[in-house]
């Protein structure tokens, strides 16, 4: 057949004959162009245009199952001694030639390659469409993006995996989270392989959905964990409870899929796997993992950046910024753009502590909705000082899609704004796609992948380029953690704390246990303090230090009066020592006086004259009405306003009602 090709376009020349030999739309419109031109027999351009429907006909043959009898046909033959199997073939996604893997990079071809860029094995696997026939296109298109080894092919043409796969793509859709979709398949495969090692009946993961398996799968996720029988511990126990959640997930999803068949049998079977395997693996897995967790965490010490790192980075990034600014300003290269971005990205990282994949996944349309302070009348920004309303008009700020589907804002001063502007001035020129609507997007070969800049690497191979002392302790996370750890040290009021933990964009009991830091400083530093006080350390301490001081004192002006040849007596060394411990003992007496507080009278600090000159300032509608302030409204002054911070909202009611200012 193909050895006559050449011969048959010749002696079919109708357009409805041609037909036959393929099927897709756009080959018969390439197969049409091979008529509209009349070229020379045996001419080179002639010869090319066959072998290109070759390569079409033969890809159609190998994903065809009603074509394809077991038998696949490459575009060139291997040598027998390689003994080369069917699995170790890919297809070209430009031409759709089927070559060997360690071949295809070298043929001749029209298509693009870009460095960096990986869209190219990930569009011949998506040509290939070696998955199981259940899989969704969005399915496909995921899992187009894995290894291509024996864990990535056991996840697609397992069908019970698939079907899950199915589920999880409708539910984590958004394209940043397709990669919890490819985590969770690798690690059931990866699960599956273990178990079909360790039990040779097991065939399949819906397979091992029998009571009799329970124990096997518990010991293939032990295994799987790294679980080491000596101390009881595993070596990743997130993996461990994470796959005993996945097993009961993936039963569920078999369980449905024997309601809508009706099948009664592997129902009963399955929900008595689960009830039992749950019971077991509460026992021999999670609560082994969980004491695993908690004794690294007791144990763990946190390195967080020094702030003359921090510095040090942002003065870099600063001088980075505004060199590459220049010189893409004067000359576009490819090179300088992307300097740029990366510099403009961990310059927003670092100054926002924001999370790096909020930058990763920020759009252009959010940066052109970013807003400014306009509204000039309001009380807050009347309220504030002349710096604080410099410093409100200089920064403007844009919300993006945070964790949890959370507004993440995120401010920019002038200077970054202008970074940002050429970013997207030339983005045409860097070939990046119009469909590609992310902030910091690169150029890709494959269009439906929105690709852009790595914000973790990013962050990483900087914090190396500017040589500070640590640099390991310069990433995305611990900027926020010594953001957080800053913030305890400036002792602020709860209102300041909440807002600054809805900024980060967590939870306030979040902040104050997982992100604040140097807890030993604190605990250290604080209770240490109160258990002295309250052990009666501190007296003693202090008794001791004046005992001897004062001894001293006295015993050194004895011996001062007697060295000089002072007629001093054995009776008047009585009187200077009887003085001593008479004055020691005063001391010691005033001290503890001092420190004591007589119940039921409370020290109060009078106002100054700042505070009453603010106040009179901010609600002299109120006094001049006869009005109460409200709770909300007095503390979002007091928020914006360093001078009333320290008064309580009681307190300021009071002086607005009874007009003490």
């Amino acid at each position: 057949m193909i050895s006559h090709t050449a011969k048959n376009f010749q002696v079919h020349r109708d357009m409805a004959k041609a037909k036959i030999i393929v099927q897709r739309t756009y080959v018969k419109v390439f197969a049409y162009s091979v008529y509209s031109h009349q070229f020379i027999t045996c001419s080179k351009e002639r010869k090319l245009r066959i072998d290109a429907i070759k390569k079409i006909g033969n890809s159609e043959h190998n994903s065809n199952p009603k074509l394809n009898k077991n038998l696949i046909i490459p575009s060139r033959r291997s040598n027998a001694k390689y003994n080369r199997k069917a699995s170790d073939l890919d297809v070209c996604y430009e031409c759709l030639g089927t070559y060997f893997k360690k071949s295809i990079a070298k043929h001749v071809c029209s298509r693009k390659v870009i460095k960096g860029d990986r869209s190219s094995a990930q569009l011949n696997r998506l040509v290939a469409g070696r998955i199981h026939e259940r899989a969704s296109a969005s399915l496909h298109d995921i899992t187009s993006v894995m290894l291509d080894d024996d864990i990535a092919n056991t996840a697609k043409y397992d069908w019970l995996l698939v079907v899950y796969g199915n589920e999880l793509c409708e539910q984590f859709g958004y394209e940043p989270h397709h990669k919890i979709v490819r985590d969770r398949l690798r690690m059931l495969s990866r699960l599956l392989v273990q178990l079909k090692r360790i039990e040779p009946d097991i065939t399949d993961f819906a397979s091992l959905y029998h009571p009799k398996y329970c124990d096997v799968v518990l010991e293939a996720i032990r295994e799987d964990s790294g679980f080491r029988s000596s101390d009881r511990q595993f070596q990743k126990p997130w993996n461990a409870t994470k796959s005993v959640t996945e097993v009961k997930r993936v039963g569920r999803v078999l369980s449905e899929e024997c309601i809508s068949k009706q099948n009664k049998e592997l129902k009963e079977q399955t929900n008595d796997f689960l009830a039992l395997f749950q019971s077991r693996a509460a026992i021999r897995v999670n609560k082994l993992a969980r004491t695993t967790i908690i004794t690294r965490n007791r144990n763990k010490e946190e390195d967080l950046p020094t702030d003359d790192d921090i510095q040090h980075f942002q003065r870099f990034l600063d001088k980075k910024r505004k060199q590459h600014f220049d010189d893409l300003k004067n000359e576009y290269t490819f090179a300088k753009w992307i300097n740029l971005s990366e510099v403009t990205m961990v310059s927003l990282i670092l100054f926002n502590r924001r999370r790096v994949g909020e930058l990763e996944n920020a759009l252009t349309s959010e940066y052109t909705k970013r807003r400014r302070v306009t509204n000039k009348n309001d009380q807050l920004f009347r309220a504030l000082t002349a710096e604080g309303k410099e410093r409100v008009e200089r920064y403007s700020r844009m919300n993006v899609r945070g964790k949890l589907e959370n507004r993440a804002p995120i401010m920019l001063d002038p200077e970054l704004e202008e970074c940002v502007d050429i970013i997207l001035y030339y983005r045409d020129k860097a070939g990046v796609s119009k469909e590609n609507d992310l902030l910091f997007a690169l150029p890709a070969i494959n269009n439906r992948k929105k690709r852009h800049l790595m914000g973790s690497s990013t962050v990483a191979k900087l914090s190396v380029q500017c040589e500070a002392d640590n640099p390991k302790t310069l990433r995305g996370t611990k900027f926020r953690k010594h953001f957080a750890t800053f913030c305890a040290t400036k002792e602020l009021n709860d209102n300041i704390l909440t807002d600054v933990a809805k900024y980060l964009g967590h939870s306030l009991l979040i902040h104050k246990e997982i992100y604040r830091g140097n807890d030993l400083n604190r605990e250290v530093a604080r209770m240490s303090a109160l258990f002295e006080e309250a052990s009666g350390h501190n007296e003693m301490h202090s008794e001791n230090i004046v005992n001897s001081t004062q001894v001293d004192n006295e015993y050194t002006v004895g011996h001062a009066e007697i060295n000089s040849g002072g007629s001093t007596c054995p009776d008047e060394l009585d009187k200077i020592a009887q003085n001593a411990d008479n004055n020691a003992t005063s001391i010691q007496k005033s001290q503890r006086e001092q420190s004591k507080v007589k119940p039921g009278k409370i020290s109060r600090k009078r106002g100054t004259a700042d505070e009453k000159s603010m106040i009179a300032q901010i609600f002299k509608d109120h006094i001049k009405n006869g009005t109460v302030p409200k709770k909300d409204e007095i503390e979002a002054h007091q928020a914006v306003n360093h001078i009333l911070k320290n008064r309580s909202y009681q307190t300021i009611r009071k002086w607005v009602t009874e007009s003490k200012i």
